[in-house]
């Protein structure tokens, strides 16, 4: 007999099916979109209608399909169901509904088929795409292999990805605090997404320690030589007496210091994570002094070779190559090197090329020590000067402004012209003794005009 049920999200079927029967029933993550329909097929061998259906069953098998990051033996764990153990229906959907809850998968689904009173379940999982790394801010009384060793224990899909939410982040928040209180040491453990910036996408999960004070009081550099370790230390100055997290540590590195290298042609340098170790004795003290260990891996120094343009209309490729001011066999300086590309994208904008990208290609030849650029130009349209409007002025400023004002419409609009005219413009303005605010300037890039239309507001 073939049945067909409706089944809608977050719901399950409670009904207890004929005895002898093959089962698929759907379910996914809460946070997924509401109102999902799904369709459950019941294939039912006949029976006598004399014989009851049985209210639990033994659970002879149990497998999962669909596991790429996990396997099999983690997430029969989560599931809580073992062979051999009697189960009822309600039972099954509690487990699937468990692994629905932990926030790897995206969706779970299962299938039991039923002979007299035993079970074989088979569970279907879709892994979610969004798992994003697990990192530990400043967990200094404990290794990362540590870390790693007891979060497999005590959470049994843990392996080093997290999801963005769900209830696989409680149970690592919970298993670090009971490491926290094992050692003594006096703090609470909290977790927030971590992103590169405002608008761009979560890359890990951070958890840290708070109450507890780490001020870093020694910071070291193991592998440094092309530059000495103490102009590194000296350059680490704003670290110090401040409290340790590897998150601001790595960041201050990377803006601060990798740059130096970069500068002497150390195209391949990087500095590995930082490892924290605990100077002062006591799990329990409120702060407690840290150093701070950097390993650098400095490779070595490339000389400039030279370039190649393709794209570029407006400007020729020797202009471009004067504009860049990289010579042959010059140390690869990135500082001079990202000053010529400034150099070389304000020169479009000049020329009201408001959208020209140039895209950087290296090629390192480690045998020569030389490095060639390949450089992509997109220059895009040609935009013109459109209307320009003021508002939150008196008219008389309003008209001193706009009289400053030196683009004209139709003229070819200079991308880099506003902050000199800002520049110039205000302060006169200010010196007038009516109080005026801070202005918000607005560009209005019309695509299909190719004119930018902008927009002075003093309100």
């Amino acid at each position: 007999m073939l049945s067909k049920l409706l089944v809608e999200e977050d719901t399950f079927v409670r009904r207890i099916f004929p005895y002898n029967t093959a089962v698929k029933i759907a379910l996914r993550r809460p946070s997924t979109l509401l109102n999902t329909i799904f369709v459950v097929f019941v294939f039912a061998s006949p029976v006598p209608a004399q014989t009851p259906a049985p209210s639990s069953f033994q659970l002879m098998k149990i497998s999962v399909t669909g596991l790429h990051q996990f396997n099999e033996t983690q997430v029969i764990a989560v599931s809580k169901l073992s062979p051999g153990t009697t189960v009822t229906l309600q039972q099954v959907n509690a487990a699937a509904d468990r692994l629905a809850q932990v926030g790897v998968f995206q969706n779970v689904t299962f299938h039991y088929r039923t002979q007299n009173n035993q079970m074989d379940l088979e569970f279907e999982v879709v892994e979610a795409q969004e798992l994003v790394a697990c990192q530990f801010d400043n967990f200094v009384w404990f290794t990362p292999a540590e870390l790693k060793s007891q979060l497999a224990r005590d959470v049994p899909l843990y392996n080093g990805s997290v999801p963005q939410s769900g209830q696989m982040l409680q149970a690592i928040n919970d298993s670090l605090t009971a490491m926290l209180k094992e050692k003594g040491v006096p703090g609470d453990v909290r977790f927030m997404p971590f992103s590169a910036g405002i608008g761009q996408p979560i890359t890990a999960v951070v958890f840290s320690v708070s109450a507890v004070a780490l001020p870093i009081r020694e910071i070291h550099f193991p592998g440094a030589g092309a530059i000495a370790e103490n102009q590194l230390q000296k350059n680490s100055k704003p670290l110090l007496d401040q409290d340790y997290t590897a998150t601001e540590v790595d960041a201050f590195v990377s803006k601060a210091l990798l740059p130096l290298y970069g500068e002497l042609g150390y195209l391949r340098a990087h500095f590995d994570a930082a490892q924290a170790q605990l100077l002062t004795a006591s799990a329990s003290a409120p702060s407690q002094d840290v150093a701070v260990n950097v390993p650098v891996e400095e490779g070595v120094s490339y000389m400039w070779k030279g370039d190649d343009w393709t794209g570029n209309r407006l400007f020729s490729a020797d202009a471009l190559d004067k504009l860049l001011g990289m010579h042959p066999e010059g140390v690869a300086n990135m500082q001079k090197f990202d000053d010529g590309m400034q150099a070389v994208h304000d020169a479009y904008l000049k020329q009201g090329y408001l959208q020209a990208t140039i895209s950087p290609q290296p090629s390192l030849d480690d045998a020569t020590r030389h490095v060639t650029y390949q450089f992509s130009v997109n220059e895009g349209p040609q935009f013109h000067v459109g209307a320009v409007t003021v508002t939150g002025l008196p008219d008389a400023l309003k008209q001193r402004l706009l009289k400053a004002w030196k683009l004209h419409p139709g003229d070819v609009y200079d991308g880099t012209y506003l902050p000199q005219f800002a520049k110039q413009a205000l302060p006169d303005l200010y010196r007038s003794g009516v109080h005026v605010g801070n202005p918000q300037f607005s560009l209005h890039a019309d695509p299909a005009t190719n004119v930018v239309n902008v927009e002075v507001d003093f309100h």
